[in-house]
């Protein structure tokens, strides 16, 4: 293999090229540090290496391709801003392998090399690339450009301008690429802050995206719903939705969903939007009374788990409402429905696949969890658990002793719910051998088993009502296990003593 000088010569003489870039990789490989790179610049510079990307045999020009990669990704960020119009020089080759290097070295060094990226040309060069046929390259570019939209104090405003007007152009490439710069401005707003809501929504792309409503194209629907939901997460977005009556058009295209053969794909987006709407809403049983075909859809879907994605979004958002106070009370007006609802998640638990099962788990112990004024036999989640069925706790201790961890853990979740209410306790007390399972460290042999454990032991110990349910010998027990934390293991030795003693 020939050593870094005779690459050189080879290179810039034209000579067994392809030999001298496969000895190159060989070299970076071995040493990629900065300072190498560096020494590699002094004997290569970039402009032969940029050369033989232009032209030569297939095999040549990826070689060369690899050995741009390898000295981008550890360039230190001085010298990349020395090579800035190479830079741009590789983002507009064809070939994606090279606008990815180029776009892997930026995103890499955003923060230190800001100039560089924000100045128009390169900024436009990136902006493009929002619309390349390689989905990697226009994901990089887009985690790029988020960046500055994010903060869009950065960016001068002519590179803005130019940005919206290129914005613009690109979407009319197609569907999906026009759905990636939906994509990007509902993202800038959710992780960046007024101006950057300010910037958007003076571009038009939001009033934009709610257009694609008014399609007949299900898939863009639901790809607009889905962004929709995204803006649910920040004040900004909020508002914006509230003031261009977003809800009632979603609730109208709820409702033609459910008439139309093909709207199945669209549903379970518009359900989990109502319910992230709900659990941020002051007054939920006037949205629920405002929006009327929403909840009825949950408690309907719920029961009956014929289409999965459908019922999983029900689940999901029966146990967000059942598990806030404020929300409880539109499940509680529907009495007989809920109700339903209730005992078929616990007979998923008891008997359904393993997934539906899991799934059950999860939202029974998201519904406990929630707070209530009353802890008693009269609380509503006492109420409630009694609806799962009388053999609920019998399966819950079969579930927790299965070798498999992902249904263990959740049907210890549910007990970390019951935990918290002295009902919940009473039970627990009064099925034979829960408290020496409980206290049984062998049972569990991976960290999250041990601390979902251990957090329920914590609880039952802290609670005032725990004397009084358990006696005053278990409550030492459990405070015993508290304070020897969820880790603990008995020493060999006196593991080795007790055993001798007992002989």
């Amino acid at each position: 293999m020939a050593g870094l000088e005779d690459i050189s010569s080879s290179l810039q003489q034209g000579e067994n090229v392809t030999v001298a870039l496969r000895d190159l990789n060989i070299l970076l490989e071995a040493n990629d540090t900065p300072l190498y790179i560096q020494t590699v610049l002094a004997s290569v510079p970039l402009t032969l290496v940029f050369g033989y990307l232009q032209s030569g045999p297939p095999a040549q020009i990826g070689l060369a391709c690899n050995v741009l990669e390898k000295l981008l990704s550890k360039m230190p960020a001085t010298e990349l801003v020395k090579i800035s119009t190479y830079i741009e020089l590789g983002l507009q080759f064809t070939d994606p392998a090279i606008k990815r290097a180029c776009l892997v070295a930026l995103d890499a060094n955003c923060n230190k090399i800001t100039p560089t990226i924000t100045a128009p040309t390169m900024f436009h060069l990136i902006t493009q690339i929002l619309g390349d046929e390689s989905l990697e390259c226009a994901k990089l570019a887009s985690k790029i450009l988020l960046q500055f939209l994010s903060h869009p104090a950065q960016l001068p405003t002519p590179v803005k301008d130019a940005l919206m007007i290129d914005l613009s152009g690109i979407m009319l490439v197609s569907s999906t690429v026009r759905y990636r710069v939906y994509e990007l401005g509902v993202m800038a707003i959710v992780n960046g802050n007024s101006e950057s809501f300010e910037l958007i929504s003076a571009s038009g792309l939001l009033t934009g995206l709610l257009k694609e409503l008014e399609h007949n194209d299900i898939l863009a629907q639901l790809n607009c719903v889905e962004l929709l939901l995204e803006l649910l997460e920040c004040p900004e977005g909020v508002s914006f939705l509230e003031g261009q009556g977003v809800m009632e058009k979603l609730h109208t295209l709820l409702i033609k969903a459910q008439q139309d053969p093909f709207g199945e794909a669209i549903l379970p987006g518009l359900i989990k939007f109502f319910g992230h709407v709900a659990m941020s809403s002051t007054d939920v049983l006037s949205l629920v009374r405002g929006y009327p075909h929403f909840l009825p859809l949950v408690l309907q879907a719920l029961p009956t788990p014929h289409d999965s994605t459908l019922w999983g979004i029900a689940v999901d958002t029966f146990a967000l409402l059942a598990s806030k106070p404020n929300s409880r009370v539109v499940l509680l007006e529907q009495s007989a429905n809920t109700k339903e609802c209730i005992k078929a998640l616990g007979s998923f638990i008891i008997n359904g696949p393993t997934e539906v099962r899991i799934r059950s788990l999860e939202a029974v112990s998201q519904i406990l969890s929630c707070p209530e004024q009353v802890d008693s036999e009269e609380s509503v989640g006492w109420k409630w658990f009694s609806m799962l069925g009388p053999k609920l706790f019998s399966a819950l201790m079969s579930l927790v002793k299965q070798p498999f961890p992902v249904i263990r853990h959740s049907a210890l979740k549910v007990f970390l719910a019951m935990a918290d209410h002295e009902w919940g306790q009473k039970i627990m007390n009064s099925n034979g051998g829960f408290l020496e399972f409980l206290l049984d460290r062998s049972t569990e042999s991976d960290k999250l088993g041990r601390e979902l454990k251990y957090e329920i032991v914590c609880v039952m110990a802290a609670s005032s009502c725990a004397e009084s349910v358990w006696g005053n010998v278990d409550l030492l027990k459990l405070k015993k296990y508290e304070k020897e934390g969820a880790f603990y293991a008995l020493a060999q030795s006196e593991v080795i003593v007790a055993t001798d003693g007992s002989a």
